[in-house]
């Protein structure tokens, strides 16, 4: 019973207290519009009317775009940097087919006779070369096994970048609405 005496006596003490601060608010009003504080005032549209009024809504009308936000924008750069390093990783198990060809002249002369009706004697050589890895130490598997949880966690932070962000917007046209 004494604390809800107390809770009671703290309520009207802030009653009597809004009250008081009313009245200085419409003295207030009253000097800033050159009115004199003794003549009556009275108020005829509410501030929740004024406010829809002058309320520019179509900012949460608006549907959030992520694509323009430059942080979505890194996540996603760094998601297709830890993509093509997984490619990588994997495509060092592929075999490997390679080929030179090689052409030309030579002269054998005493003399150096560029033009002169010299002999030139032509040459080529043909090299293929095929490298199958068949096995490395399980390095390379611990190598794509790294790059496939890189590759997960950029996935990963992706995602929370976008719900973030989505969270933000939210949060900040909640704001304005709440203004």
């Amino acid at each position: 019973v004494e604390q809800l005496q107390i809770t009671l006596s703290y309520v009207n003490s802030n009653l009597n207290n809004m009250t008081r601060l009313r009245e200085i608010a419409y003295k207030n009003l009253k000097i800033i519009l050159g009115i004199d504080i003794n003549d009556d005032l009275s108020l005829v549209s509410k501030l929740e009317d004024l406010t829809i009024q002058n309320m520019d809504m179509s900012l949460t009308k608006s549907t959030f775009n992520l694509s323009n936000n430059n942080d979505f924008k890194m996540a996603q750069n760094f998601e297709q940097q830890r993509t093509l390093e997984w490619k990588l990783e994997r495509s060092r198990a592929l075999p490997s087919l390679s080929a030179s060809l090689n052409y030309g002249y030579n002269a054998f002369d005493k003399q150096f006779t560029f033009l002169d009706n010299a002999k030139y004697y032509n040459f080529s050589t043909l090299g293929v070369s095929l490298n199958i890895p068949i096995f490395s130490s399980f390095q390379r598997s611990a190598r794509t096994q790294q790059a496939k949880i890189a590759l997960e966690q950029a996935k990963t932070q992706l995602t929370q970048t976008s719900q973030l962000l989505q969270l933000q917007y939210e949060n900040a046209k909640s704001e304005y609405d709440f203004a």
